[in-house]
């Protein structure tokens, strides 16, 4: 689930409205001053589960040695976490961030649909990593940054190939990649449902509280062990079409109607239903960044999703980071026999 360190005041749940467009949202929290609802779903992360939920950036300089920094969801996203970085470096680039394709949010129907397949989906647990810890509870405080972090990266000339070949395929480069990933991730997943978190930057048909917050829905694509990359992206074409990014993104912003003490319940009520581990991982891609030297990216992983995976391509270079939640990885062995994987089931 979503998570923040923002200071929210506890409100009672004045009603039970579904998030749909068109719908009358309740007063922020606080007076006079606007909550970021998506983001609050991190700070119960942080909260009850006790999680860190910053999101981390490295300068990619050749070396082996990679030194991070972090921000928090409960200010960014990961394009505008990025941004706001750049601009502190005075590296800030001069296009403004990528919006959704789609240019309005849909009418009030659309909206109710999807909201309600998405909350008659059926909820249960993801297959667990092979590696997990099956004593782990969270510490007494929010964990800090992790180290079971990895990173890898394609050469120009082999970015260029990968980009031919999802070209050649007839599939986005984000399929590519999840399929890839997917693939790489087998030999170290138990028997059970595959089911990664994929962001979707909504960015134009919404406006969050501030440029850099949080826009961010997501969709569910379950994979199977040897799906191909047009399968993968068949998968994540049908999820589009069920709009289940716009289910995500009311569902997300929720609390506008519910308050802290609803988001609360649903956040337990959610773990309960699928044992604390709704998806196997995140994929997140913040798509292209040039003129701004080369970075790492890494979205951040809780319990509930063990394993991010950040994408980002800077001048001309695929950059890839993968890092493992400390339920399932001590250091970084894991990450890197995964990210070994996933390069070669690139296949350029």
């Amino acid at each position: 689930m979503y998570a923040t360190f923002l200071d929210v005041e506890a409100r009672a749940p004045s009603s039970l409205a579904l998030p749909f467009p068109g719908a009358r949202q309740a007063s922020p929290a606080r007076a006079g001053k606007p909550v970021d609802w998506c983001g609050h779903w991190f700070k119960l992360d942080e909260e009850i589960s006790r999680e860190f939920v910053g999101i981390r950036f490295a300068r990619a300089t050749g070396g082996r040695e990679v030194s991070w920094c972090y921000l928090s969801h409960i200010h960014y996203d990961g394009m505008g976490a990025l941004q706001h970085i750049l601009k502190g470096q005075g590296l800030e680039r001069g296009e403004p961030l990528p919006t959704l394709k789609e240019k309005s949010k849909p009418g009030l129907l659309a909206g109710i649909g999807a909201q309600l397949r998405f909350l008659l989906r059926k909820s249960q647990p993801s297959a667990n990593w092979k590696s997990l810890d099956p004593t782990w509870e969270p510490p007494a405080t929010p964990l800090p940054p992790g180290n079971a972090v990895a990173t890898g990266a394609l050469d120009p000339d082999r970015t260029r190939r990968f980009e031919e070949k999802a070209r050649r395929l007839g599939v986005s480069t984000n399929s590519l990649l999840l399929g890839a990933l997917a693939r790489a991730s087998k030999p170290f997943l138990c028997d059970g449902p595959v089911l990664w978190r994929v962001p979707v930057n909504m960015r134009g048909p919404v406006e969050g509280i501030s440029a850099h917050a949080n826009h961010a829905g997501f969709i569910e694509v379950p994979i199977g062990a040897d799906d191909s990359a047009v399968q993968v992206h068949r998968q994540i074409k049908s999820a589009f079409v069920r709009r289940e990014h716009w289910a995500t993104w009311f569902f997300c912003n929720i609390g506008s109607f519910i308050g802290d003490i609803g988001m609360r319940a649903i956040h337990r009520i959610y773990h309960v239903m699928t044992r604390g581990r709704p998806w196997v991982g995140t994929m997140s891609n913040l798509g292209t960044w040039n003129g701004v030297g080369d970075w790492y990216f890494g979205p951040g992983c809780q319990y509930a999703n063990p394993m991010g995976a950040g994408v980002i391509t800077c001048n001309g270079r695929l950059l890839l980071t993968l890092e493992a939640h400390p339920s399932i990885a001590r250091d970084s062995t894991l990450p890197q026999a995964l990210m070994e994987r996933w390069i070669a089931e690139l296949g350029v």
